[in-house]
C-alpha cells in the first residue's frame, strides 16, 4: 500500500490511436501494467 498515493493527473490532449494499432493489441494481456506504477 502506498503511504502517499500520487495525485491523479488527467491530460486531455492525446489523440486516439488508429484502429489498426488497437487491433494489433487484441488478445494481449495488459492487466499487469497497473501493478508497475510504484505501488
Amino acid at each position: 500500500m502506498l503511504d502517499n498515493p500520487p495525485l491523479l493527473t488527467i491530460h486531455r490532449g492525446h489523440r486516439r490511436p488508429s484502429k489498426a494499432l488497437i487491433e494489433a493489441f487484441r488478445g494481449a494481456q495488459t492487466s499487469h501494467l497497473a501493478d508497475a506504477m510504484e505501488g
